[in-house]
């Protein structure tokens, strides 16, 4: 039985997602590539990737505030390397039941910031 190591990310983009969604034009590198309907000659480019604890944490900081600033650099710079400028962000923010809400206020402080560094919005996204 072939597993997911034995493929590695790659051979899993290439030989399994790529050939499943056949929709994109790209599928790969934590983004897609996808021809607009809506103005001739447009490309969109969509990315989610998830985030790690940020190093940040394991050097004593623990506001929630590194975690989102974290959250959106990981999927603004995948956008980057397709040669992509960000207009907006969806998060894919998993957080325990039990999160105070100032917390979570924090962590959008920190999506907030990035996104508007880079000259975009916070769009949406998944809680």
């Amino acid at each position: 039985m072939t597993t997911l190591r034995d493929l590695g990310e790659r051979r899993i983009v290439r030989e399994v997602l790529s050939r499943r969604y056949s929709r994109t034009e790209y599928f790969g590198n934590d983004s897609a590539y996808i021809t607009s309907n809506v103005v001739a000659d447009e490309i969109v480019v969509a990315s989610t990737d998830p985030c790690p604890r940020p190093i940040a944490f394991e050097l004593g900081f623990s506001d929630p505030y590194y975690f989102g600033w974290l959250l959106a650099a990981i999927n603004f710079s995948d956008l980057a390397a397709a040669g992509a400028r960000p207009i907006a962000l969806l998060s894919p923010l998993i957080l325990p039941a039990e999160s105070p809400v100032s917390e979570l206020e924090r962590l959008l402080d920190g999506l907030d910031a990035c996104a508007t560094l880079v000259g975009a919005t916070v769009a949406g996204g998944n809680l």
